[in-house]
């Protein structure tokens, strides 16, 4: 689906960055690296948000049982690793710039919590053609949806990893929908994740 995402957007010519909140080790956003590469020669900015120190805390009471059971009990909201999820940096770097051979001119990496990072990646970041949000639990996914939802571009994708999975990410998106006069509709990738277009 991410890959016929990016071939859509190319072809349709709808503008703006390739933009990943939680990247892991680069997975997803080597696959959109590859799918714009497709394309022809790569204009895209690609920018990926991530702490590279795993996830931090869970609010409890927000993110569900399951939540504070991954995160071994703490679940105050901290912003502080849980140690799950850890990757560094360079192992997303070394994919994207070595391997794939993406433009180090087009690609961004933002590191630090997405409170911290994503307010000032917005007022860098410009015009979003593919906004992927991987931020698991409901404080990650919110300031994403606030923050970054704006920029993208009439006929540009939003993708949700964990609608279906985590509670908390399910919450914050129906949550930030519902603010929608008219929502767009929220269509499935698998038993986890969903998509919108942006009208």
């Amino acid at each position: 689906t991410l890959w016929q995402q990016v071939r859509y957007l190319d072809r349709s010519r709808i503008p703006g960055a390739l933009v990943e909140c939680g990247t892991w080790k680069g997975g997803a956003c080597g696959l959109m690296a590859l799918a714009h590469l497709a394309s022809g020669p790569p204009s895209r900015p690609l920018h990926l948000l991530d702490s590279f120190g795993g996830f931090p805390e869970p609010r409890a009471e927000r993110d569900g049982e399951g939540a504070v059971r991954y995160a071994g009990g703490a679940a105050t909201g901290a912003l502080k690793s849980i140690g799950r999820a850890v990757a560094r940096l360079e192992e997303c770097r070394d994919l994207l710039e070595r391997m794939i051979n993406y433009p180090n001119t087009l690609t961004h990496y933002h590191v630090g919590w997405f409170q911290d990072t994503v307010p000032q990646a917005a007022a860098r970041i410009g015009a979003i053609s593919l906004l992927r949000l991987d931020g698991d639990w409901y404080d990650s996914t919110k300031i994403c949806l606030e923050t970054l939802t704006p920029l993208v571009s009439r006929g540009g994708i939003v993708v949700i990893d964990d609608y279906g999975h985590w509670p908390g990410c399910r919450k914050a998106v129906d949550e930030f929908l519902d603010t929608f006069e008219q929502p767009p509709l929220l269509n499935h990738i698998d038993g986890a994740g969903r998509y919108w277009i942006a009208p």
